[in-house]
């Protein structure tokens, strides 16, 4: 029976080798037919035109491969590094309470983590103790990951250490944003039925949609940086904007109907009213940083710019609709300070939007209703600078978790609309970018606190 067995697999194989030649044979003989030559030039021309291009598919093809396999390498490094960290805390715990047996098992699987890189665990090498500490570690993971998720039930049931919103020093109030996943980008057939006419280049970049988790809880602002906010920066280190610095100065309301560009034209001096409560505007990347750091020393804990992942995931705060927990733009009236009828009579070139969200220009912080996270003016008001270098095709390539962007570039990533924005620019997924030194009528920053005292 058993011979039997054998012999029939032995010649599935020889069949399977047989084919794998045939179809081999079929693709020469495929290629052998296609013309070298014709005799006319512009075919000519073209023949060469379509081979060039073939072998720019197949280099492109082998070069995100090889991107492929060094970001899975990346994410693989940085999970194992977690994993051992994991460990070594339960090392700790387990030798505290006297649990040897235990204690030994982790330090084996702790040093085998150290060991372990991509391909490693499918090496043909692995001795049998490996193969049984493989088995060993396994339940280690499964019990580490059960633990994980018993203490997450517990934080959704029990009141949590840190403070759901906080104040510092600067008057700013921040909320807590919890860890979670979410779906980042946009679907083109939903996009596509929602805005008829729109091409496919203006949301190439918001492309493929793709799951992201965010693994350690933040702290948000609530509103965006305001002017007040800005002033204590500006009084405290004497610090001198991009637009105060270059010769072409900021953007600025002209009065007759126009945004134009002007060495008159600053933070402090926008063509319009900008009390002390409402978001600081013309400040660029460089200018946004530069706060973060004024503010982490003043605080004694980090302030940074969110990266755009953070921001659509607080944006979106459990969502996956088109807005900001709504599939119909008609919900931005309540929720943002977009292009509207309010902005149209000020504008020599109107903007089409007809409804009205009862402001011009920039709007005191937190006059709309509030996402789920608590957080005000997510899109409308201002758009908001992100830390990320921007790359158009940097979702292609996107770590699954906590992505920070492209690893360098020429701009930076925006994201959120501002009063000037369209309801197309203000879905949650929307993305644009500019020049780290830009700085312009609709543009400013929020900020978040990623450690505590």
């Amino acid at each position: 029976m058993t011979n039997s067995w054998q012999r029939q697999f032995s010649l599935a194989l020889v069949a399977l080798f047989l084919l794998s030649i045939i179809q081999s044979a079929l693709m020469s003989q495929e290629e052998a037919k296609r013309p070298r030559k014709f005799d006319s030039e512009v075919a000519n021309e073209l023949l060469r035109d379509f081979n060039a291009a073939e072998r720019d598919l197949r280099k492109t093809k082998d070069e995100q491969d090889k991107q492929s396999a060094k970001d899975f390498a990346e994410s693989h490094d940085k999970l194992r590094e977690e994993l051992v960290a994991e460990l070594e805390k339960s090392l700790v715990a387990e030798t505290k309470k006297g649990n040897l047996d235990s204690a030994l098992e982790i330090r084996s699987a702790v040093r085998y983590f150290k060991k372990l890189r991509p391909g490693a665990a499918d090496s043909k090498t692995l001795t049998l103790e490996n193969q049984r500490l493989r088995k060993r570690v396994a339940e280690l993971e499964k019990g580490l990951s059960k633990s994980t998720q018993t203490s997450a039930k517990k934080d959704q049931t029990e009141p949590s250490l840190k403070p759901s919103e906080l104040t510092d020093s600067v008057g700013m109030k921040l909320r807590l944003i919890p860890a979670g996943k979410f779906m980042m980008g946009v679907s083109q057939d939903k996009l596509v039925a929602m805005f008829k006419g729109v091409q496919t280049g203006h949301y190439a970049n918001e492309m493929p949609k793709h799951r992201i988790r965010i693994s350690k809880p933040f702290y948000m602002g609530v509103h965006e940086v305001t002017v007040a906010q800005f002033r204590q920066f500006v009084d405290d280190t004497k610090y001198v904007t991009n637009a105060e610095r270059d010769a072409s100065g900021g953007w600025g309301y002209d009065g007759k109907g126009a945004f134009i560009n002007g060495k008159q034209f600053s933070w402090r001096s926008t063509g319009f009213e900008q009390e002390g409560d409402q978001p600081v505007v013309n400040v660029s990347w460089f200018d946004a940083v530069e706060f973060c750091k004024w503010l982490s020393e003043k605080e004694g804990v980090e302030y940074q710019l969110p990266t755009e992942a953070q921001w659509e995931y607080a944006c979106r705060a459990g969502t996956d609709s088109m807005f900001s927990g709504d599939e119909s733009p008609s919900v931005l009236m309540s929720i943002a300070n977009i292009a509207d009828a309010t902005l149209n009579p000020k504008l020599t070139k109107g903007v089409r939007n007809k409804l009205s969200d009862s402001c011009a220009f920039t709007n005191v912080v937190g006059q709309y209703q509030a996402n789920r996270f608590g957080l005000h003016d997510m899109v409308g008001n201002v758009s908001e600078w992100c830390r990320d270098w921007h790359d158009k095709d940097y979702y292609k390539r996107s770590p699954s978790r906590d992505p920070t962007g492209a690893n360098r570039g020429q701009s930076r990533v925006i994201r959120g609309s501002g009063f000037q924005g369209s309801t197309w620019q203000s879905r949650s997924a929307d993305r644009s970018d500019f020049a780290p030194n830009h700085r312009t009528i609709d543009l400013g920053f929020r900020v978040i606190r990623v450690s505590d005292k």
